[in-house]
């Protein structure tokens, strides 16, 4: 039985531009969404933002977060894992699905995933380099800050899935693009 009933796997993390206000956002958005578990795979990230990720770490000693690959990994640990990078977030816009765990809960044991169509944020600015005050952290919030987006956009999908049935619908996926000799 798995560990934990969702988690989110994050996109590889690197490049010099500050992520440790990016990284507290997203991890903070997930848990008021239902979310117990972060796999993080971080390559190159500066020193400053790199701090967070070790805070966390050393402070949320619980097992909130983890430093792998997250592929292999969740497949013994989560039922449901939701694969994002570190600027994408799921908003549930139904009042009534209080949670991402809840959302699903309707699916029974035969779904292996669940896709999500995409809308795009415009981020025109840099996040701040380093802490100054909880009023910077009010404004300058990504999640907060920028708003305006693009329509839906259908065919580019983020998913949820079950990492135990993962390599079934891959299996599946390669069956069928094996061409068929008459």
């Amino acid at each position: 039985m798995p560990i934990h009933e969702v988690s989110v796997c994050v996109g590889p993390i690197y490049g010099s531009e500050s992520k440790w206000l990016k990284v507290a956002e997203f991890i903070e958005h997930y848990k008021l969404n239902g979310v117990r578990y972060f796999y993080f795979t971080v390559f190159n990230m500066n020193e400053y933002s790199r701090k967070i990720i070790d805070e966390y770490l050393r402070v949320i000693r619980t097992g909130e977060i983890e430093l792998t690959e997250c592929h292999q990994q969740s497949k013994h640990h989560s039922e449901w894992v939701i694969k994002v990078d570190i600027n994408e977030r799921l908003v549930i816009l139904d009042d009534r699905i209080k949670s991402i765990e809840s959302l699903l809960s309707g699916y029974n044991d035969t779904v292996s995933e669940v896709e999500f169509a995409m809308r795009r944020i415009q981020k025109t600015e840099k996040l701040p380099e380093k802490y100054e005050s909880e009023e910077q952290i009010i404004s300058e919030m990504e999640f907060l800050e920028y708003n305006v987006s693009s329509p839906v956009i259908w065919g580019a999908y983020k998913t949820i899935h079950r990492p135990e049935k993962a390599h079934i619908s891959q299996e599946i996926s390669i069956q069928k693009k094996q061409p068929v000799h008459l």
